[in-house]
């Protein structure tokens, strides 16, 4: 039998319901998986509101406007005085499926080449540093471009922001699109950048494009600062390939309890993995040792 063991001790996997994987996935994850599973909530959230609003007899646009009001960012200075928490809570606001799907995706890719090489930490204040830059170039630079802006929701910026200090960083990584194939990060990002800057001469995106472009400058920034200052953890030392406990399982000379914790620890690393990533993404070596766990 597999055992998963948390923070409360261990528990069979097979044995978890789905609220028990998603609270020790939770728990366990990093900090790219924690920042998409509040993205899902907060989206599913603003569903079931309005699903109660419906019974409740409130309007449609009037749920809507509630939910501008008090989660978006303002498009005015003004408007960011009256409610100065929008410039946090909009980075996690969805409203639909496909923009919060694209916005997950992307930051699922650029977290999981990031992960290992920047603590959780470093990623999650990227995350928000990086939607606060998207925010104020919204309020003070789209004015320029003779945008009408509205009130503003979603974290694409903040996206933009880890996408690129990826991309630029860990420049040699690829990306793999439909029908095109494997494409590098950093031309993946000059695409990116390309469109959003076509986007500024559309008097109707010029907006939303002046927030991507904010978030990934600071990406751009971060990540040659980092190219230039940090060397980039070799195969063996990254977390991503040399899991928690991979030393403890490979040293002949440990005592028998100390074998068997850091066994333990190894086959943990591996369920956050499966969790994380899905069973097909790991090795040969790996699925030999869940394997050889669950005849114990």
């Amino acid at each position: 039998m597999f055992y998963y063991q948390g923070n409360n001790g261990g528990m069979p996997l097979f044995s978890m319901g789905l609220r028990d994987i998603i609270k020790s996935s939770f728990r366990n994850g990093s900090a790219v998986t924690k920042l998409i599973y509040i993205n899902i909530a907060v989206y599913l959230a603003t569903k079931v509101g309005l699903l109660l609003a419906f019974f409740m007899g409130i309007a449609k646009v009037e749920y809507f406007r509630f939910l501008n009001s008090v989660l978006d960012l303002p498009g005015t200075l003004t408007g960011l005085k009256d409610t100065p928490w929008s410039v946090l809570t909009y980075m996690f606001v969805h409203y639909g499926l496909l923009h919060l799907l694209f916005n997950m995706l992307l930051l699922f890719w650029a977290g999981r080449g990031l992960k290992g090489k920047l603590s959780n930490s470093v990623i999650l204040i990227l995350y928000i540093v990086g939607g606060v830059i998207g925010a104020l170039a919204y309020i003070f630079i789209a004015p320029y471009y003779e945008v009408s802006t509205t009130h503003l929701a979603g974290a694409s910026a903040s996206v933009m922001t880890l996408l690129s200090v990826r991309c630029i960083w860990l420049w040699r990584d690829e990306a793999h699109l439909p029908l095109i194939g494997a494409v590098k990060g950093v031309y993946l990002l000059l695409f990116i950048l390309g469109f959003e800057l076509l986007q500024l001469m559309n008097p109707l995106n010029a907006g939303s494009a002046v927030v991507h472009i904010g978030g990934a400058l600071l990406g751009v920034i971060v990540g040659s600062l980092l190219l230039c200052c940090k060397r980039v953890p070799d195969s063996a030392d990254d977390k991503d390939i040399h899991w928690e406990g991979a030393e403890e399982w490979k040293a002949p000379h440990r005592s028998a309890d100390s074998n068997k914790g850091s066994d333990t620890d190894r086959v943990n690393a591996i369920l956050d993995k499966v969790s994380e990533e899905g069973y097909e993404n790991l090795t040969p070596e790996e699925k030999s040792i869940l394997f050889k766990s669950g005849q114990r």
